[in-house]
């Protein structure tokens, strides 16, 4: 659907797996905040996000790696307006501006050529913008490794605001809906196609919800070793939406193409630059009101990292503008630690 930010998160226990008494495994631990600002038709939304990510990565294809990853998020929704019921425009107040939510999983293999991952994630003490989402990954080794073959299923619930908006069709006004629930499959099948070149084809299914139509999405990337330290990578992403069905919302259907580039470069040992750049052509066919809308996003990223002994702290930002004036801007700081 349109240039909207989601995030969603489902939770499950916290799993302890005894190992041997000669552990081997790698551990690790990623301290993440982010800060946001996204400008669209409904005003301008700032946010917050912490987060720490806690990963056990097993020493074998015999063991179970899990991780898990609490986040909080302070939100500012001081310039987000809505329509009540009469129509009218309101400032969004949340009942509170903090958010917390957790992330956690499991994964491991069933032989030696066939891994599972289990993902889940929820948020946490709120009604408003709950969620929760679960899926189940199957990715199967073919011809030393050189084949991965790759199959998601999941699961995703989320509460919206109760809000109102104007029906092109009729200019009633109506409510949003408030429980949405979707499903989605996707495969996908990476390919190394010589010591430079690897490639990964990605298709995906969502289901249809009370908010959108049915979508389908077919990308490609290809990613190339120019030398030592030069790297490229390019792809192509089509998403369209199903437009016969019927939905609870006052925008039309979409059509996507987006074009990716990035470009990284190691200048000295584990010191990483990368310069991303990623154009988004999108096409909004509205039937209501026999309109069609052409946007287009154009988003600049930057990134660095660099990894001393057992630490990588790291730096990444994005901007996008549009057409329409839908804009987000994200700065991205964190610090990994190999234990």
């Amino acid at each position: 659907m349109c240039y909207v930010c989601k995030i969603i998160f489902f939770l499950i226990p916290f799993i302890s797996f005894a190992g041997d008494s000669l552990d081997l495994s790698i551990r690790s631990e990623t301290t993440e905040a982010i800060y946001t600002t996204t400008k669209s038709f409904t005003g301008e939304s700032k946010m917050m996000i912490y987060s720490i990510n806690y990963y056990h990565d097993a020493p074998s294809k015999k063991k179970i790696s899990y991780w898990i990853s609490p986040t909080i998020m302070q939100n500012d929704f001081s310039n987000y307006f809505l329509r009540d019921k009469a129509g009218s425009f309101f400032q969004y107040t949340p009942k509170s501006s903090t958010f917390i939510d957790v992330n956690a999983g499991v994964s491991g293999y069933f032989n030696k050529k066939i891994s599972y991952t289990l993902d889940a994630s929820s948020s946490i003490g709120r009604d408003e913008l709950a969620s929760q989402s679960f899926s189940l990954g199957l990715t199967n080794y073919l011809y030393g490794g050189s084949t991965l073959l790759t199959f998601v299923g999941s699961y995703s619930a989320f509460k919206n605001i109760e809000s109102y908006y104007s029906d092109p069709a009729d200019f009633q006004i109506k409510k949003f809906p408030i429980d949405i629930v979707a499903y989605s499959f996707s495969s996908s099948w990476e390919q190394v196609l010589g010591k430079k070149l690897k490639m990964i084809l990605t298709g995906k299914f969502k289901t249809k919800s009370e908010l959108t139509p049915s979508t389908f999405w077919l990308s490609n990337k290809f990613s190339y070793a120019l030398s030592g330290e030069h790297f490229v990578k390019v792809g192509y992403k089509l998403g369209s939406e199903n437009t016969s069905q019927e939905y609870n919302a006052p925008f039309g259907t979409f059509q996507n193409n987006t074009f990716s580039f990035e470009y990284t470069w190691e200048p000295i040992l584990e010191l990483l630059v990368s310069l991303a750049y990623d154009l988004d052509l999108e096409v909004e066919d509205n039937k209501k009101n026999n309109t069609k809308t052409l946007r287009s996003f154009d988003q600049f990223g930057f990134g660095i990292q660099y990894t001393i002994d057992d630490f990588t702290p790291y730096i990444k930002a994005s901007f996008t503008k549009s057409n329409t004036d839908d804009d987000n801007t994200q700065l991205i700081g964190g610090l990994k630690w190999e234990f």
